[in-house]
């Protein structure tokens, strides 16, 4: 994966499936997530240098997307101006 991106980010080797099965098992045990400490989990993920963990911030925002308003966006622009 390292060669694929040109070597710009840290990797833990985490394939896809793999980081699915986990966000799965996630979703399953913390059904009742308030939207504050969904945004700060995925901005501690964010934070990482490790490109599976902002991928698996990114998994966490879309599978909760239901909870995302108009005051969300200038956390959402954030994220796609920073580490993409």
């Amino acid at each position: 994966m390292g060669e694929y991106m040109k070597h710009k980010f840290a990797y833990f080797g985490i394939a896809a499936p793999v980081r699915k099965l986990i966000l799965a098992m996630v979703k399953k045990n913390y059904k009742t997530i308030s939207k504050d400490q969904l945004w700060e989990l995925a901005m501690k993920l964010w934070a990482r240098d490790e490109k599976e963990l902002q991928y698996f911030a990114q998994d966490l925002l879309i599978a909760n997307v239901n909870m995302m308003t108009i005051d969300d966006i200038s956390q959402m622009e954030y994220l796609v101006m920073t580490k993409s």
